[in-house]
């Protein structure tokens, strides 16, 4: 989905989302940022769900929906977020079978001095301070050669994060690595 999407190649992985909207609200403030690509899994009936909450985090944002991906009748779609919320609404039933593929993309914005704004991208829960501070030893760590795992499990074995938040913040370290 992501190739399919055009949007930028820098992404977040996020996989399946919790089954409660809490978890799902919580994990996408957690894993979207401006400039990056999210790449969700989701089940079809809970796609209108999904959507809500991306809009409510932010109006702007980009969807990409891939649909039935590797099959003779698969569908990929797009468009901002308010817009494809509308098309899932007046969809036929049965079209709302199956999983999809959805890559999300906050636009950046840029401050008045033309760098992008990183008060846009406070999304999480956890304390900004705290969530920066992760991310700059994620990479400090990377560097020194642990692999994302073994980050994850560290921020996780020092209660600074759940698992999963853990898995978000090594993920985002790695891609704002430069390459190799």
């Amino acid at each position: 989905i992501l190739s399919a999407s055009g949007m930028p190649s820098r992404h977040v992985f996020l996989g399946f989302l919790p089954k409660s909207k809490g978890g799902r609200t919580k994990r996408l403030k957690m894993g979207l940022r401006p400039g990056f690509s999210t790449v969700v899994f989701c089940p079809m009936r809970d796609l209108e769900e999904i959507l809500q909450i991306v809009e409510k985090i932010n109006t702007n944002a980009q969807v990409v929906l891939g649909r039935e991906l590797t099959k003779p009748y698969e569908e990929v779609t797009g468009g901002k977020v308010g817009t494809l919320l509308e098309d899932i609404r007046n969809r036929p039933k049965r079209k709302n079978r199956g999983e999809a593929s959805l890559c999300i993309c906050i636009p950046s914005r840029k401050k008045e001095n033309g760098e992008p704004d990183e008060a846009v991208s406070s999304s999480s829960e956890m304390d900004e301070d705290l969530y920066n501070r992760s991310i700059t030893t994620s990479k400090r760590m990377l560097e020194r050669g642990l692999s994302p795992k073994e980050i994850c499990e560290i921020l996780s074995n020092l209660r600074i994060s759940s698992k999963k938040d853990a898995k978000i913040i090594a993920s985002r370290a790695v891609s704002e690595l430069p390459p190799l």
